[in-house]
């Protein structure tokens, strides 16, 4: 063998590159590589073992006097009945192989690309208890625990908790009695005390459920936790928002809510919880509610000093209103600081054929965000029916205002035909070239009927962003010539690549440069 194949750093960057699959280590290869010297046979079998669905592998390590395969269940391995006492000889083969063990999935969606077998909650309590002060999974850092297989045996997950570990992600859904309102997890409460350093956690339940036992001293109580994503109820919420503002590591929270509960819905309510609901180190947010009016429930009791990034998702066409997203705008404004924020988005409602009422969004709803000057994201979409009506005045201010912006999404995806056409024309576009020069992404609705440009003129007084590649305006009205907009276009924006004006246009349609 080489000399350099002696070097273990180089030996694990070979290993890693040709072991590595889609879904899970790539076998005959890291088989290969472990059978050709002794130098590859304990790299290649960390990874080929490093990501495990299900335990069925690891258990058939084990003398077969301990575990049998049913005739009646051939997906499921069960406890044998013992013919002796286990000695450590017998657990040799099982420990050689469950130390390298890094990740573990307990999904149903992989089980037929796998060929993996679920254990009976026999087997798995015997092989967690045989050995109580040996953790058979010692350097275990992700469990991933779905699927309904697995539901009988759920309340025994915290036996894979361990020191080790820092990701968790667990789904309720399928251990949920369809006549309860609520799903318990048992196992979640020993997680502080078994893995005290946990960093990520995922907790996904049914909508419309509430989850025990999670509470805000639960979540106090995970001193590491870096990120969090949870599906919950709106009336859970005020507790755990205290829980998460007391951990000094938390920089990315995501809550998926369902249900109504209105929290501090008074100016008096709003100064008494928002003063003392402060999440220090919090950089990304994301909210999906219901309605736009729940988000901004959450978002008044809530100061970021260090966020960078918001997403709200809010709800359904019906729950649309303009007066909550200029709330909202207004609380992104108060409670975030503008020398921070970076990147905002806003999703106002899903688009619905039955909505009557059209509301219109303007340059004094987005005004508040005009403080943001180191914005480098704004989306502001609206699936309701919100119209986004701006002026080329506007557009100059707001292209003033956001420097450094780098993708500018503002339009509407309304389901019903536009009943005030924008304002803003092609010389809107101009203030943008002019004072964005990293602006990457457009889309954003342009009228631009009647536009012509003289051959002798230089569009857009000679102002250009050489950034700009592709331009969507979804739901523009154009009735100008293709060719005169086109030029235009080009002089503004000279690497432009595509320009698409979806359905409403009359000439246009797309355009390739």
């Amino acid at each position: 063998m080489h000399h350099v194949l002696t070097i273990p750093e180089l030996v694990r960057v070979i290993v890693d590159e040709a072991g590595y699959g889609l879904l899970c280590p790539n076998a005959p290869t890291l088989v290969a590589l472990a059978l050709t010297c002794r130098g590859f046979l304990e790299p290649a079998l960390d990874v080929l073992w490093s990501k495990q669905y299900r335990l069925d592998n690891l258990v058939k390590c084990l003398p077969e006097a301990i575990w049998i395969i049913p005739s009646g269940s051939p997906k499921t391995l069960t406890l044998s009945e013992p013919t002796r006492p286990t000695t450590q000889q017998d657990w040799d083969r099982f420990d050689f192989y469950a130390k390298r063990i890094r990740a573990l999935e307990f999904d149903s969606l992989f089980l037929h690309k796998t060929g993996t077998r679920t254990l009976s909650k026999s087997l798995f309590r015997w092989l967690f208890s045989s050995r109580p002060s040996y953790h058979p999974l010692p350097t275990l850092t992700s469990l991933i625990w779905h699927g309904a297989e697995s539901s009988e045996i759920r309340d025994y997950a915290h036996l894979l908790f361990g020191r080790q570990l820092s990701r968790l992600s667990i789904d309720t859904c399928s251990s949920m009695d369809s006549n309860s309102q609520t799903s318990e997890v048992p196992a979640l409460l020993h997680l502080p005390e078994r893995s005290p350093d946990i960093q990520e956690l995922r907790l996904t339940t049914r909508r419309g459920f509430s989850v025990q036992p999670i509470t805000g001293k639960f979540f106090a109580s995970l001193k590491r936790l870096k990120f969090l994503t949870m599906e919950s109820t709106m009336t859970e919420i005020p507790d755990i928002l205290i829980g998460l503002s007391t951990l000094q590591n938390l920089t990315t929270v995501s809550l998926e809510l369902s249900g109504r509960h209105r929290v501090g819905t008074s100016q008096k309510d709003e100064d008494r919880t928002g003063s003392g609901v402060v999440f220090r180190t919090l950089t990304k947010l994301t909210l999906r509610t219901a309605t736009m009016s729940d988000a901004n429930d959450i978002l008044k009791t809530c100061r970021c000093p260090q966020l960078q990034l918001i997403n709200v998702h809010g709800g359904t066409a019906q729950s649309a209103d303009l007066e909550a997203l200029n709330t909202m705008i207004r609380l992104i404004n108060k409670h975030c600081v503008p020398t921070v924020l970076e990147a905002i988005e806003i999703s106002a409602g899903e688009a619905d054929e039955g909505t009557q009422v059209v509301q219109h969004i303007t340059a004094a709803s987005l005004r508040p965000l005009y403080d943001f000057h180191r914005l480098r994201s704004l989306h502001v979409i609206s699936g309701a029916d919100m119209y986004i009506i701006l002026d080329d005045d506007s557009i100059e201010e707001m292209a003033r205002s956001w420097p450094r912006i780098e993708s500018l999404a503002l339009w509407s995806d309304a389901a019903t035909p536009w009943t005030t056409q924008t304002a803003m024309t092609l010389e809107g576009l101009v203030h943008l070239a002019r004072y964005c020069p990293s602006l990457e992404t457009l889309q954003i609705d342009v009228n631009t009927t009647g536009t012509t440009v003289s051959p002798l003129a230089k569009p857009g007084g000679g102002h250009y962003n050489r950034v700009l590649r592709e331009l969507l305006a979804p739901r523009s009205h154009a009735s100008g010539e293709p060719a005169y907009i086109a030029a235009f276009l080009y002089a503004i924006f000279p690497n432009l690549e595509c320009i698409n004006q979806g359905e409403d246009t009359d000439q246009v349609g797309e355009v390739r440069l």
